[in-house]
């Protein structure tokens, strides 16, 4: 009798268990769902911090470099000046860091797209730079190291675009520069590497060479 009792109470409801069932599988699937969903969020933002992290140290570099070429253009338009003189320099900016950067895919997460276009003005500049100290160095060779009005010209287009990566390496330092972490850079480290290098190469030229850690 109770169990005849408790078929007729389920069939009356039925819509009511049946959907009470549903609800308590549908539940259990989207707390599922929302824990998957929020572990899948932790870890892109994981990631995407860890991107972002090491385009800002890529951008750091890149200041590093661009102080360096700013002193290499800068002697370069020295040396080049005068129109009168054979003096060449054989300083050749290098662009390596930035052109990295430039492709870096997170880079636009960092940097907006006007200094972006900065980035590649810069690294297009010292390329143009170092092909037209190369076709210098051609028109010399050429001239048996004479002067001569190509060689003028040519020296001229040195000048000239010395004086361009000068100019766009000083505007990205200062576009740049708070991407410059100070903290990444061991000063006392760097001048114990310099040191080490310094007296190696001392040996060196002493003709003392050796592989051995004992130097």
């Amino acid at each position: 009798m109770q169990a005849y009792k408790g078929r007729t109470w389920l069939y009356k409801h039925k819509y009511e268990v049946i959907s009470g069932f549903l609800v308590a599988v549908v539940s259990g699937f989207l707390v599922t769902m929302l824990g998957v969903w929020a572990a899948f969020e932790l870890a892109a933002h994981g990631q995407k911090k860890a991107l972002d992290r090491a385009t800002k140290q890529m951008l750091h570099l890149v200041v590093l470099e661009a102080q360096y070429n700013g002193t290499d253009a800068n002697e370069i338009l020295g040396t080049y000046a005068d129109a009168n003189s054979l003096g060449i320099n054989l300083n050749r900016p290098n662009s390596f860091v930035a052109a990295a950067a430039f492709q870096d895919s997170n880079i636009l997460s960092i940097l907006p797209l006007h200094k972006l276009s900065l980035l590649r003005s810069y690294v297009n500049s010292i390329s143009t730079l170092n092909k037209s100290l190369q076709v210098h160095k051609a028109v010399l060779e050429s001239q048996g190291y004479k002067m001569s009005p190509q060689e003028k010209d040519a020296r001229q287009n040195v000048h000239e675009n010395a004086a361009d990566v000068w100019a766009i390496a000083f505007v990205l330092l200062e576009e740049l520069k708070g991407h410059f972490d100070a903290s990444l850079y061991d000063r006392k480290e760097a001048k114990r590497i310099e040191g080490r290098i310094k007296y190696i190469k001392r040996k060196a030229l002493e003709n003392e060479v050796s592989l051995s850690k004992e130097n």
